[in-house]
């Protein structure tokens, strides 16, 4: 089915259902001009003016509109209104996961969750990779439970060029969904999140100390809610290397996965 590309085709709703950054999202209804039916959808409204490179953000979404895959929130179309821009997608009928963790899942997911959630977003990684396009910013608010279709879908954001960056991402991603949010307060933390993961999750040396005498080793002693399976994924996932890092293809041979 082809989408106008005319925004008088289209009722807004009024009120706001998400808000990020440049972007409101609305549901609508589209009046197909030719069988007169109307049609859910979804519209993210961009306000252009704060985008800092749209020449570049045009270019991803469009090609983001070639992406066609059942774990991938399709785009319809997309054009320009006014000093916005209008991108137009099905209506997911779930929320963002880490929506989902805030409220209802405050202390963090079961872990054969995250693993369903984690094998689904990589086959639409896989997908895409297959395909010479990346996502460079997965993460759990932009992945969806849509519950009419009890599927997981992921949502774009910058399609951009390194593939080892997106398996690095989707490492992070594992760990917001372990913990049910990064286990990383401010950068100085996250240091010390990287040089834990880089240690395969061991302790690193007691001298290592942030400036405010935060001991290390007391520090990645939060990672004890993953299990040997989940520490052994993470640590490969998001090698310092790159070049070391998997393929989109090799992760599901984790048994975690």
């Amino acid at each position: 089915m082809e989408f106008s590309r005319d925004k008088d085709q289209y009722v807004l709703s009024s009120a706001t259902i998400a808000t990020s950054g440049a972007a409101k999202m609305h549901w609508a209804k589209y009046l197909n001009p030719k069988s007169r039916n109307e049609v859910s959808v979804g519209i993210k409204i961009v306000d252009i003016n704060k985008i800092e490179n749209i020449y570049s953000f045009t270019k991803q979404i469009h090609r983001a509109e070639t992406c066609d895959h059942e774990n991938m929130v399709k785009v319809h179309c997309s054009f320009k209104v006014n000093d916005q821009l209008w991108i137009v997608m099905p209506p997911l009928s779930g929320f963002s996961s880490k929506s989902t963790i805030r409220s209802s899942f405050p202390n963090r997911l079961p872990e054969n969750t995250v693993s369903f959630i984690l094998k689904e977003i990589l086959k639409a990684l896989d997908y895409m990779h297959g395909r010479n396009k990346l996502h460079l910013d997965i993460s759990a608010d932009c992945i969806f439970l849509d519950e009419k279709y009890f599927t997981v879908k992921l949502a774009y954001r910058s399609l951009t060029s390194d593939k080892a960056t997106d398996i690095w991402m989707f490492g992070l991603l594992a760990l917001e969904l372990f913990y049910g949010r990064l286990p990383a307060s401010d950068f100085e933390e996250f240091q010390f999140l990287l040089g834990g993961i880089e240690d395969k999750f061991g302790i690193l040396s007691k001298k290592k100390e942030c400036r405010r005498g935060i001991n290390a080793s007391g520090f990645l002693g939060r990672f004890n809610v993953f299990s040997p399976l989940g520490e052994v994924m993470a640590s490969c996932l998001m090698e310092r290397d790159p070049k070391k890092r998997p393929t989109t293809n090799q992760p599901m041979e984790f048994n975690l996965l």
